[in-house]
């Protein structure tokens, strides 16, 4: 038996397994600092010692990691400049798809097909208008969740194509609703901030037209506002200087950009 309790077996770890493959750490910028110094070693010298052991190791290892945040953000900040140093040898910046409308077409296309063979379904037939009235609306989003909001029209598409004319009344009536509903969540997370409230204050034009309506929900407004200059704030400013440049601490910068404000 091992050193721990109901250890009655050898394990390689992690590393072990990965001897002459691929680590892939998601989201590098949440590693805590410990294990970010553990594995400097790992990374440089191709050596690691298990929990319990003093036994050295070998495990040659090839390191991919991800983040989506800024890399001006996590360097120095977040991550250990010497860890840092280490896995940002070679850099490869994947574009919003927003940033690639011309590339719309042939992601979406592959994102079906992908998202059906997931599904163990047949991928749906389109005619050529359809195709192109489907990217055109993903072109016109905004799209801040990237291939998840393309994932998820693809799927309410699969779903509601094959019964179209029975509980839709045609094809158009199901991409619409599609669409709608594969991009409600974009809708409520990002277009539903005031932005016209927010063009009539720097115009200094009136907001009669808005309290004689429905009225201004304020709390939601100052909410909006909030994450959106939170996450601004948080890509674009260097965690040392966010107090400088902006007059808010670095906590209350990381409440904004998730709404906890």
């Amino acid at each position: 038996e091992g050193s721990y309790t109901g250890a009655i077996a050898d394990r390689n770890g992690i590393l072990g397994d990965l001897n002459d493959d691929v680590l892939f750490l998601d989201e590098i910028g949440d590693l805590d600092r410990g294990s970010q110094r553990m594995l400097i070693r790992a990374i440089e010298e191709k050596k690691y010692s298990q929990f319990g052991s003093e036994k050295v190791q070998e495990s040659d290892f090839r390191l991919v990691s991800a983040t989506n945040r800024p890399l001006r953000e996590l360097e120095g900040g977040d991550l250990d400049r010497d860890f840092f140093d280490r896995i940002s040898v070679l850099r490869i910046t994947m574009p919003a798809l927003r940033d690639i409308p011309e590339d719309l077409d042939w992601i979406w296309a592959k994102m079906l097909t992908d998202v059906a063979a997931r599904a163990g379904v047949d991928r749906v037939d389109l005619m050529n208008a359809e195709e192109k009235r489907i990217v055109d609306r993903l072109r016109n989003e905004e799209l801040p969740g990237n291939y998840r909001d393309m994932m998820r029209v693809a799927s309410h598409l699969l779903l509601f194509l094959p019964s179209a004319d029975a509980r839709f009344g045609s094809r158009k009536k199901a991409i619409d609703a599609a669409l709608d509903e594969g991009l409600s969540f974009v809708a409520e997370s990002v277009q539903d901030i005031p932005r016209e409230l927010a063009v009539r204050y720097a115009s200094g034009d009136s907001l009669k037209s808005f309290l004689s309506g429905d009225g201004i929900n304020v709390k939601e407004a100052l909410a909006s506002y909030r994450i959106y200059l939170g996450t601004e704030i948080g890509n674009h400013v260097k965690k040392k200087e966010i107090r400088e440049k902006s007059g808010i601490g670095y906590e209350t910068m990381n409440k904004w950009r998730k709404g906890e404000a």
